[in-house]
């Protein structure tokens, strides 16, 4: 049952990871015209054109050899007893989507947007340190706010 007023934003359990990283972006634009430096932002579009829609493409096409094993377990999505996908609202598959993808994110494309977005020639020539020290540190609670707007989407299914 949805809210009233509200539509269904998630439609396929591993969208979960995908609506969190949209919230949590959202929030970060917000306060990213505060910072320094504007690293983090670049990476952004770094992981999103080039990792995770990578990913779900090609895994749309079944070019399965273009996509990591980490995004390969979260696009496989949870598998009930019977072999069919989850119910895409239920608690445990809005907890795979979010582990799974979140474990790719962290394991899998940060170490590579960073460094690529921090690598002498690109537009932001800094160190990971500025940009953890400027972007993160000034966020000023954005994680904590894209979390509580999570929260309603997930209750609100």
């Amino acid at each position: 049952m949805g809210r009233p007023g509200f539509q269904a934003t998630v439609l396929d359990q591993k969208d979960w990871f995908a609506k969190l990283y949209e919230l949590v972006t959202y929030e970060e634009l917000g306060y990213s015209p505060h910072t320094n430096y504007h690293g983090f932002r670049y990476f952004m579009k770094v992981f999103y054109e080039g990792m995770y829609y990578s990913a779900v493409a090609n895994s749309s096409k079944q070019i399965f050899t273009q996509v990591s094993p980490l995004w390969m377990e979260h696009l496989r999505g949870l598998v009930g007893n019977d072999g069919r996908p989850a119910d895409p609202c239920t608690m445990e598959a809005v907890q795979h989507s979010v582990r799974t993808g979140a474990t790719a994110h962290i394991q899998g494309d940060l170490p590579i947007g960073l460094g690529w977005v921090t690598r002498p020639g690109t537009r932001t020539q800094n160190t990971f340190q500025d940009l953890k020290d400027d972007f993160i540190v000034k966020s000023d609670g954005a994680f904590t706010r894209a979390q509580a707007r999570f929260y309603i989407e997930v209750v609100g299914t």
